[in-house]
This record gives C-alpha cells, sequence and structure tokens, in this order.
C-alpha cells in the first residue's frame, strides 16, 4: 500500500522511508511543506515510518 507523507519542518531535511519485510528507500530531499508517496518495495511490505537521512 502507497505512504504518503509530508514535511511539517521549516527547513529543508531529508528523510527515507523504513520498509519491514523489504529494503528501505533511499534518502530524499524535503522542502517545508512537501508531499512525497512512496511506494512499497513488495507486495508484503508494510511502511514503518521515516528515519532522518543525509541529503
Amino acid at each position: 500500500m502507497p505512504a504518503p507523507t509530508w514535511s511539517t519542518c521549516s527547513v529543508t531535511v531529508g528523510r527515507k522511508a523504513i520498509w519491514s519485510y523489504g529494503p528501505d528507500s533511499s534518502c530524499k530531499k524535503y522542502t517545508p511543506g512537501q508531499e512525497r508517496t512512496f511506494l512499497p518495495p513488495y507486495p508484503i511490505s508494510a511502511f514503518d515510518g521515516l528515519k532522518a537521512c543525509k541529503v
């Protein structure tokens, strides 16, 4: 199932999607208020949240 996410930060940040039963996404840049949708790497993968990363 796709995972819609958005930035509530007032500065640009890096985030990656964390998946159970699959590899995590690459690091993506989020500008303030930006929305992104992550697609699961496998049909059985479940979205476990976002993690900070360096962009």
